[in-house]
């Protein structure tokens, strides 16, 4: 019970910090550019407090699901000339551009504070290469840095295990910088299998190449009640691999700017690819998410370290930053699109047939929600689907 109304309360904050946040971006930017604000509220639905600024009602609404910042003519004529359509095409478009940057920069600041009890961080550079893989015997060696697999260019280590999970386990052609020469060489990963068995003295350890057993360790099992459950089964974790031990480097505050920036343009990258994979059907439509999905695995993330849950944070607001660019109508990112339809037309497109385009989308929105949502219930009561 108390862990259920600690998972809603999580889920609560999570989602009212995103959304006011992004309303934020849209707030600050049309404040800026002197375009009258009339109301700004955190939530839908009925409201809970409001405040009466001086040309702004501020509010806050008991469903912690959305927001908006109501600005003066954007979704009707005005003759105000502090209205929105009364200003620039360019000053428009940073203010519907605003809300979805400050929720790809809030998730680049969580990103770099989440870096700070980090001693030291894998790089792409090889430390040394594993014999039994195809890596050995190929012309790298210890030193060199990893700049691209296949298409995929190659920033951080987080950017080299998705490559290769892209690519699985054909050959694919990877670039090294070995100080200031580049060495090409096409090279076909190794499917790695880490098979766990539990019992109630060790967990067993196998490690398998391409279906070989590489290596084989043990270790004493955890004297916890959660290792209970574990006991008499077993797992295998699969993963394709170049392999190599990367090169560890300290921790400074350059090195967590650039790997704050990188893992935020790797999340980026996740979302559209992610998007890419659903539309081409690689990923089935019943795995879309919707809240419910969401606030259960913000639950599960709450009850684990909580770099856990910052992390899953950063990855949701970068992910609603994106979805808000997607040229879809009632999103942000049709609305740009018919701004820069405008600023190269030099004709702008009514606000009433604006608002008819809204309308369709937001119904689709809604539809698709809850697809998502019947999706979140089924798995709720048949369990996740791998």
């Amino acid at each position: 019970m108390l862990q259920g109304i600690w998972t809603i309360v999580v889920a609560i904050i999570v989602f009212a910090i995103m959304i006011a946040i992004h309303e934020f971006g849209h707030f600050s930017a049309a404040k800026l550019f002197k375009i009258r604000v009339n109301q700004f509220a955190i939530g839908m639905g009925p409201v809970i407090w409001k405040k009466q600024g001086k040309e702004t009602l501020y509010s806050l609404r008991a469903i912690p699901m959305g927001g908006f910042c109501q600005m003066e003519g954007e979704d009707e004529a005005s003759d105000d000339e502090r209205s929105f359509g009364k200003a620039a095409w360019w000053k428009r478009f940073i203010v519907v551009l605003a809300g979805a940057a400050l929720n790809i920069v809030l998730g680049f600041v969580i990103f770099l504070i989440l870096q700070a009890p980090t001693a030291q961080v894998n790089t792409t550079v090889i430390d040394s290469i594993d014999q039994t893989t195809n890596l050995a015997g190929s012309v790298f060696q210890p030193g060199d840095q990893i700049t691209k697999i296949g298409s995929s260019t190659i920033h951080i280590y987080e950017d080299l295990r998705f490559a290769l999970e892209r690519v699985t386990d054909q050959p694919v052609e990877v670039t090294a910088r070995r100080g200031g020469e580049t060495v090409t060489q096409t090279i076909t990963p190794v499917k790695q299998d880490i098979v766990y068995t539990y019992s109630e003295e060790q967990i067993d350890i196998r490690i398998l190449h391409n279906g070989v057993e590489v290596d084989h360790q043990t270790q004493a099992a955890p004297d916890t009640e959660e290792y209970q459950d574990y006991i008499g089964k077993s797992g295998t974790q699969t993963s394709y691999i170049l392999g190599f031990v990367p090169k560890a480097e300290n921790m400074t505050f350059t090195t967590a700017i650039s790997r704050a920036f990188y893992l935020t343009l790797y999340n980026i990258k996740i979302v559209y690819v992610s998007l890419y994979e659903l539309i081409r059907g690689n990923v089935p439509a019943s795995q879309v998410s919707g809240p419910v999905g969401i606030i259960s695995v913000i639950g599960q993330a709450s009850q684990m370290d909580w770099t856990v849950l910052f992390n899953l944070v950063a990855l949701l607001t970068v992910n609603l930053g994106i979805m808000n660019l997607l040229p879809i109508p009632a999103l942000d990112g049709c609305k740009l699109l018919i701004i820069l339809v405008e600023a190269v037309t030099r004709r702008r497109l009514p606000p009433e047939k604006e608002g008819v385009i809204t309308l369709v989308g937001f119904v689709l929105l809604i539809l698709v929600l809850l697809w998502a949502t019947y999706n979140d219930v089924v798995r709720l009561f048949t369990g996740w689907q791998t």
